[in-house]
């Protein structure tokens, strides 16, 4: 059933940023009416100051001008910034709701992570649609989602684990905290590929010296040539010196900015959007430097941003500002100044003086973000399904417990939860079953569980122990027609890398009803065959299979277990439970009797 509790919570919290998006919006409006007024004003008094020829009230309704823009555009800016923050909050908990009622139709599948050759992710559903994927990330920070990716894909130390463990356990109750960690890298949001900030081009500009601009003549002559330009604009306002005068500083000026320009346009084109990303990241930082943790794991992340010579979010604000400046080019007020006093050339001088002081940093407190994020993603997870349990990873080898195990996909409404145990090199559980019963879904739940512990993610039990194990499948093979290999061709080359892939490290396997695409001769033979080779090696596993004459194997690593169902008249009962021993009940003729294609019995 729904969680009701999650239900209210989440649709207040819709309701509460609503109310405070609307607040924003109406001071927004309010800022843009205050911008045109003042730029009305200041525009009268310049006319009126100009027909009066008073050229000192002239210059200083000019300076007026210019610091009254600034303030309010800041200002409104701010606030512009914040009414998005506030609405991609309320977006947030609209799609936590959608969480809760099992909808993730709408979130971000991550098909670009998908590796079919990959040891479990296409078998395990983690990503695609209705995937762990999309239940786990919410970021939209795209090094985050890689991250995730990552993260899902390969196992963990056992270390490496727990320290996850306990900063997911820390974030887990601090809503208000996490969501706005998460709406602040939404502004970093932008559909369109034209307009996004490739981040890692970023950080090669920002790691790599300008090895033109790093001559030290430009030191000497960008404050030189402004100096020579404003002594010429006093020349000629207060001595009767002719104002054609300041034409030679400023065609110098040009010809030293023609220098620069191409890559100065290239630089801005590329790098669109970058200041909205650096004020995104400065704005996480500064979260992640404020907040006090005890996690240790959390704990080493916010070390990364402080040192005793610098705070990394007062120096990605410094960067932002020169960046703003440089992207703010385009306007005619730039221009004028950029002519006599160098804007350009300064403001590229400070990047790359900024460069040199921070640059080798600068990967290193982004990925600092991107793993503070996904954790916090990993927390918000955790929260949002209370039914779900910090695994426990067990030292040794080959041991799983579990205590009401349930698919994570799988609607709490809709999930049937079972108890299991392998342990000890070599085990394997045989699974023999009706059609449709589970058995296919059951080793979903094992493996999709295993996958979530390993990352260091909640699972979906009431009691849940293992020790670290790679994780393999073979459920999901099928014929490729491109590289003319047939079904059975490619289960039998998933199975060859299991057992080539077997080795020192332990390894839990899944198979789902192997060797299906062969008689039924051959596929007991071979099934019979596979499973001594598993069962001598070091790994640990599941096997579901159709043929219930394995049951029978004098093997004694291999236990038996089944899903039965129940023909009731014309119904056929599921109760998808599993039950120890072999199958009892089948339901293929019933079933083909429901369907209409043989005639039930009269």
């Amino acid at each position: 059933m729904i969680d009701t509790h999650l239900t209210t919570e989440f649709k207040k919290r819709v309701q509460r940023f609503s109310g405070e998006y609307e607040a924003l919006n109406a001071k927004h409006k309010s800022l843009s009416l205050l911008r045109v007024s003042i730029f009305i004003v200041l525009a009268v008094l310049i006319v009126y100051a100009a027909n009066d020829r008073n050229g000192l009230l002239l210059g200083i309704l000019f300076l007026i001008l210019i610091a009254a823009f600034s303030f309010i555009i800041r200002i409104h800016n701010r606030v512009k910034y914040d009414r998005k923050t506030t609405s991609f909050l309320k977006q947030l908990n609209q799609e936590e709701l959608k969480r809760v009622e099992g909808d993730f139709t709408e979130f971000y599948q991550g098909n670009e992570y998908e590796d079919q050759k990959h040891f479990y992710s296409r078998d395990l559903d983690i990503f695609g649609s209705n995937s762990l994927f999309q239940l786990v990330v919410r970021s939209r920070l795209k090094h985050t989602r890689d991250l995730a990716a990552q993260w899902l894909l390969n196992h963990a130390e056992k270390n490496v684990i727990i320290d996850r463990q306990q900063a997911i356990a820390e974030l887990g109750n601090e809503v208000d905290w996490r969501q706005e960690f998460t709406a602040l890298g939404m502004q970093t949001d932008n559909s369109d590929p034209k307009k996004r900030t490739n981040l890692d081009d970023l950080i090669i500009w920002l790691t790599n010296k300008n090895e033109s601009l790093s001559k030290s003549y430009w030191q000497i002559l960008t404050p030189l040539m402004s100096l020579v330009s404003a002594t010429a604009i006093g020349l000629i306002w207060f001595t009767d010196i002719p104002y054609q005068i300041i034409y030679i500083p400023i065609i110098i000026n040009l010809l030293f900015l023609k220098l620069v320009f191409k890559n100065l346009m290239t630089f801005t084109k590329t790098f669109e959007r970058a200041v909205d990303v650096l004020k995104s990241y400065e704005k996480l930082i500064i979260k992640a430097e404020t907040r006090s943790f005890y996690s240790p794991k959390l704990i080493a992340l916010q070390n990364i941003f402080k040192s005793e010579e610098y705070q990394a979010s007062t120096a990605i604000g410094s960067l932002g500002e020169i960046l703003y400046r440089l992207m703010s080019r385009a306007s005619m007020m730039y221009g004028i100044l950029n002519a006599f006093f160098l804007l350009d050339m300064a403001l590229l001088l400070k990047a790359e003086k900024w460069k040199v002081k921070y640059g080798s940093k600068v990967k290193l407190w982004f990925n600092a973000v991107h793993e503070m994020d996904l954790l916090n993603d990993m927390a918000s997870m955790a929260y949002g399904n209370p039914d779900f349990i910090i695994p426990e990873i067990k030292d040794g080898k080959h041991k799983l417990i579990t205590i009401d195990l349930g698919h994570p996909l799988i609607h709490s409404f809709g999930r049937v939860k079972n108890n299991f145990e392998l342990n000890g090199v070599g085990s394997i559980g045989l699974i023999t079953g009706s059609n449709m019963s589970g058995k296919s879904t059951f080793l979903r739940t094992i493996g999709v569980n295993l996958v979530m512990a390993q990352a260091g993610l909640p699972v979906c039990a009431s009691t849940f122990s293992m020790s670290p194990t790679r994780v393999f499948s073979s459920m999901r093979t099928q014929d490729n027609l491109e590289e003319h290999i047939s079904s059975f061709y490619a289960e039998l080359s998933r199975i060859k890398l299991l057992l080539d892939s077997i080795g020192d490290e332990p390894m839990f396997f899944l198979l789902d009803e192997i060797l299906k695409g062969t008689n039924s001769e051959d596929r007991n033979k071979g099934s019979i065959v596979l499973i001594d080779q598993l069962s001598e090696k070091n790994g640990t596993g599941l096997i579901s299979t159709h043929d219930l004459s394995l049951s029978n194997l004098k093997n004694e690593k291999v236990t038996n277990y089944s899903f039965n169902s129940e023909v009731i008249g014309d119904e056929i009962i599921f109760d998808y439970k599993l039950t120890d021993g072999a199958c009892k009940s089948f339901n293929a003729s019933k079933l083909m009797e429901k369907m209409g294609i043989i005639a039930g019995k009269t």
